[in-house]
């Protein structure tokens, strides 16, 4: 019995190790790790904040719009055959969508990036360009 508990815990902590974290979490995750590094004050904070509540905003509407599109090619994938023009009709409407709604989201957040940035000292800029060499590689980053 005890061997059986025992297996279960060790299955479910391998299963809760392997769930990959939601966007939401990377960017808490981040966030936290930024504002700990950095040490902010009360407005850096709120600037940050945000900053970080327009770009939850942005993913949140760029979900909402794909979510008719997965569906879709969900279903164009379990049919007995691929209809290939309608499934890549699908993809570049979809990227056209994300192309012309770019430039608007960069009009959001660029600004609210900029009055963060700005509101740091010297000696957290400096911090803040070894968090970027710290995370080049990791949760996707830039390399």
């Amino acid at each position: 019995m005890k061997k059986l508990l025992f297996l279960t815990a060790a299955l479910a902590a391998v299963l809760w190790g392997c769930q990959r974290p939601t966007p939401d979490q990377m960017v808490d995750h981040v966030v936290s790790h930024v504002r700990s590094a950095l040490s902010l004050d009360a407005a850096q904070n709120q600037k940050l904040t945000d900053l970080v509540q327009a770009v939850r905003q942005i993913m949140a509407q760029h979900q909402t719009e794909s979510a008719g599109d997965r569906d879709q090619i969900g279903a164009l994938l379990t049919a007995p055959t691929l209809d290939q023009a309608r499934l890549r009709t699908l993809i570049d409407n979809r990227f056209t969508q994300l192309e012309a709604g770019h430039s608007q989201d960069l009009d959001v957040v660029i600004p609210k990036l900029a009055v963060f940035l700005d509101s740091l000292t010297p000696d957290q800029k400096k911090k803040l360009q070894g968090l970027f060499e710290q995370f080049k590689g990791r949760m996707g980053g830039w390399k």
